[in-house]
């Protein structure tokens, strides 16, 4: 039986061709998707991933610093409530030009400790909105922002219970403080230089109660201050370091071959 031109044809298209276009077809939008998945794992790593990092390792050393700031302050005021004790006992050196020097630098350590603080403080607050941010963004581009919320607040737990010692303790210092009657702490200043005014005693006698009453927990809660802000980073630390496994496995799962790729290379 005689086969028509028409339906070999049929055939080939159907046997032979028709295959081979289609499978160049699928194979080469294969192709092109494994190098699109490519490019935007490329593209979380470089946008997203990296930049993370660096702000989580930026924030972490703000607050290294400001627990630093804290607690350079509280040893400053040791030094100066030594000194003072000293000289109250009669044992301080002699007022020399070099000692005079070492009392002026402690004042002007204490500005410089102080201003640094509060460099410190406004920055790591700018850092942790940035670093927050960060996080919600690289959340929603790997489809881990409920990991992200759950860590999240769980950290923020632990914050503010931290936040809660350290307020109840810096509201007890403040009444303390108002105590203090700024009057007497004046008068004492001025006075103090002419040895005939009969006001000196009971004013020296107000300051040493004062500096003992009140300066000295002044000085343990700088080195109280210093301790939360070390708790506080270290919560920091430990949001960035379970997030981040969390993030390298999906990024990690991203450049695992696909069914494709494990099945023809």
């Amino acid at each position: 039986m005689a086969i028509s031109i028409n339906d070999s044809i049929w055939k080939t298209l159907i046997t032979t061709i028709i295959p081979l276009c289609l499978g160049t077809l699928i194979f080469g939008m294969m192709i092109e998707s494994y190098k699109n998945e490519l490019n935007f794992r490329g593209d979380i790593m470089k946008d997203y991933y990296t930049p993370l990092v660096e702000k989580q390792r930026e924030c972490i050393d703000i607050g290294e610093s400001l627990s630093g700031d804290y607690n350079s302050l509280a040893g400053n005021y040791v030094v100066m409530l030594n000194q003072y004790k000293l000289f109250l006992s009669g044992q301080a050196p002699r007022l020399t030009d070099e000692f005079k020097n070492y009392l002026q630098n402690l004042l002007v350590s204490d500005r410089e400790f102080r201003k640094s603080s509060e460099k410190h403080t406004r920055s790591l607050a700018q850092c942790k909105e940035e670093l927050h941010q960060s996080y919600i963004n690289v959340a929603l581009v790997t489809g881990t922002l409920k990991e992200f919320k759950l860590l999240d607040d769980e950290n923020n737990i632990s914050l503010n219970k931290i936040d809660s010692i350290a307020n109840l303790r810096a509201d007890e210092l403040r009444e303390e403080l108002k105590k203090i009657d700024l009057y007497k702490v004046l008068s004492s200043y001025f006075i103090s230089g002419d040895p005939g005014d009969k006001r000196n005693d009971e004013n020296d006698k107000y300051t040493q109660e004062l500096i003992t009453t009140k300066v000295q927990p002044l000085v343990e809660f700088f080195s109280f201050a210093s301790k939360v802000e070390k708790e506080r980073n270290a919560k920091t630390l430990q949001l960035s370091q379970k997030y981040n496994e969390i993030l390298e496995s999906e990024i990690s799962s991203r450049y695992k071959r696909n069914w494709f790729s494990k099945t023809f290379f």
